[in-house]
């Protein structure tokens, strides 16, 4: 029994090894007669590819199952690597174009945020949001003693429309960014994507007017944490 045993197993590893060809590799310049593999593409038995990028000494830089080779049109899920060899961030791509969650981890592998993307096939445009429920932090930013939606609520009230902007009839979304840093405030505000001068003025003013928040909390400390968020201009 051992023996038919130990030959399933044997059968078993040798699909595997055979599951997979290698059909496109690199290396980089040889090094006391040692050739260092830099990129290697595989095929796998469902016709979808494993893509393996290396740093110059041997450790991973990038690996991706994707369902083509083209290094610049992925379209699955990859990991990155630092130069140490450190998981760095991993996520999806779909037609490209990043997508889904991503977790992005600290120097030492720790994970740190976990940000959500979706992509908006009107504007093609990606947008960025963080998943508080799953970012590591123990307690949530706090405005004026709410939930973050309470800031929703600041900005409507206190977004006022640029006149020229309502005759011209320009409406829409944009997308704003901004990190609430140790103390509470608002800092690195940015326009992720932008609508119309005055309107894209306008909402940072209100971003930037806004007043102290209760920063994020992790292991009894206030943390930085970062934001994204739309700012919809919608004539009524």
């Amino acid at each position: 029994m051992k023996n038919i045993a130990l030959l399933f197993l044997l059968i078993g590893l040798t699909t595997s090894v055979f599951s997979q060809e290698l059909i496109k590799q690199k290396f980089y310049k040889k090094e006391k007669g040692k050739s260092i593999p830099k990129l290697e593409i595989f095929r796998n038995s469902d016709g979808t590819f494993l893509i393996k990028e290396y740093n110059s000494d041997g450790t991973p830089k990038m690996i991706a199952n994707s369902k083509n080779k083209n290094l610049y049109k992925l379209d699955g899920d990859v990991k990155y690597y630092s130069e140490k060899g450190i998981l760095k961030y991993e996520g999806t791509y779909k037609d490209k174009f990043i997508c889904c969650e991503w977790k992005l981890y600290d120097e030492n592998g720790k994970l740190e945020r976990i940000l959500d993307y979706n992509f908006d096939m009107d504007t093609m445009q990606v947008s960025e949001t963080e998943n508080l429920k799953k970012t590591i932090c123990d307690e949530e930013p706090k405005f004026q003693g709410g939930d973050p939606g309470s800031f929703v609520k600041y900005i409507a009230d206190n977004l006022f429309y640029p006149p020229q902007a309502a005759k011209n009839m320009i409406s829409g979304k944009l997308w704003v960014r901004f990190d609430i840093d140790e103390k509470g405030n608002l800092v690195n505000v940015k326009l992720l994507r932008d609508l119309d001068p005055s309107l894209d003025k306008e909402a940072l003013r209100v971003i930037l007017s806004s007043p102290k928040w209760k920063p994020a909390m992790k292991d009894g400390k206030p943390i930085l944490l970062t934001y994204s968020m739309p700012i919809v201009f919608n004539l009524k």
